[in-house]
């Protein structure tokens, strides 16, 4: 752990079970980060469920001042990005931690863009971070290999090295709308927190620790501190609700998830792999991960969008079929989501799976004429072509 020495400012430290996370964020999230060394591809990987307000997404291709980027926007804003991942193969994701105004969570979206326009790697997003005083975590990876975790306030940055098993003894690091060196002392729980760590051991033990691991079992995960769902379709009742219907006010996978982003950084043996970001533009479970690079330059018209993007939308309208107890709006349909082979879950898992078999081909073969960016913009296309074939 480093603390920048250009920051005098002492926090307070608090321990691990006694830290929770604001209970009014007007935007909430949790991310991990992730070592190479900690998973089965020998990738790193950044992960990100996000919840906002703002529930229209789209992806954008940005022209920066050293390196092009793909980002996520939202309510059509090209201003400030959520996360993203540029040509050098540098990524970014963040989390608040304390009760954010519009202005505090425009400020770590403003430094995310320029970070992505402008660093190759975390020396050069360290030059930029000194002058960032809001109170936010971020996590990021490079092309080398370098991954870390950031805990910014006003009077400090604390920097976690990922690779330093010192600092991240299991190879990666969660966070949720907390931090372990802040000023403002927090409440609440930090469910989230402990089930995507209870989650990361389960699959390092089996080996199964990747970026398709992250997408199917963590970010959809429907556990909640007082209800385990699976195996699924859950059948049984919860509080008052009528039989198979959860809540998903605390769960991993929430009602008002916007976004899931898992950035599938490059192993050091194929230094020619570009970087790829999966994005569900929504609710994990009513959607499709589908893959861009930023070394493509485009973005398929089907994420993007003036207004919201159609993959968006339809992800939006399949929340819709599972949140239709208007006396229940946080509670979740499961026979609908899980009831059977046909079910909505179940058809998603199956193409996402198909769209992960034939993306890795492609990439294999890519590898024979890896300046071809042209094929990646064509892969993307048909991807996502695929993925809303099946959403509607």
């Amino acid at each position: 752990m480093k603390i920048f020495p250009s920051i005098t400012f002492l926090c307070l430290i608090f321990l691990l079970q006694s830290t929770g996370f604001p209970a009014a964020c007007s935007e909430t999230g949790v991310f991990a980060v992730i070592s190479a060394a900690a998973t089965c591809d020998n990738c790193p990987a950044l992960w990100v469920n996000h919840e906002s307000a703002h529930q229209d997404i789209a992806l954008y291709s940005f022209r920066g001042p050293r390196y092009d980027f793909s980002g996520v926007i939202q309510n059509q804003d090209t201003s400030q990005v959520i996360t993203g991942v540029n040509t050098a193969g540098f990524a970014l994701v963040y989390t608040t931690t304390v009760v954010s105004d519009s202005v505090a969570g425009q400020a770590h979206r403003h430094l995310l863009k320029k970070a992505l326009g402008s660093c190759a790697n975390l020396a050069d997003f360290e030059e930029l971070l000194v002058t960032h005083q809001a109170r936010v975590n971020i996590g990021c990876f490079d092309a080398n290999g370098d991954c870390a975790l950031y805990e910014i306030s006003p009077h400090k940055i604390i920097k976690y090295d990922i690779n330093d098993s010192s600092d991240a003894p299991n190879g990666w690091l969660v966070r949720e709308n907390f931090s372990f060196t802040c000023e403002t002392p927090v409440s609440g729980s930090a469910w989230r927190y402990h089930r995507v760590n209870r989650l990361l051991e389960q699959a390092e033990r089996t080996h199964t620790l990747d970026y398709k691991y992250l997408l199917q079992n963590i970010a959809r995960d429907l556990c909640a501190e007082n209800l385990d769902p699976y195996p699924l379709p859950y059948t049984g009742s919860f509080r008052d609700a009528p039989a198979g219907y959860i809540k998903t006010t605390d769960t991993i996978n929430r009602h008002n998830t916007t976004l899931c982003v898992v950035i599938h950084g490059t192993a050091n043996i194929v230094k020619s792999t570009p970087a790829a970001l999966w994005i569900i533009p929504g609710e994990p479970v009513c959607g499709i991960a589908v893959p861009v690079w930023a070394q493509s330059g485009t973005i398929p018209k089907e994420l993007s969008g003036k207004s919201i993007s159609n993959m968006n939308k339809e992800v939006r309208e399949n929340a819709g079929k599972l949140y239709h107890k208007t006396n229940l709006p946080d509670y979740i349909d499961m026979k609908t989501l899980a009831g059977s082979n046909e079910a909505m879950l179940s058809l998603f898992l199956q193409q996402e799976n198909e769209i992960f078999r034939q993306t890795t081909e492609f990439i294999k073969n890519w590898h024979n004429n890896p300046s071809n960016f042209r094929e990646l913009e064509n892969w993307q296309k048909k991807m996502v072509y695929q993925a809303i074939k099946t959403l509607r």
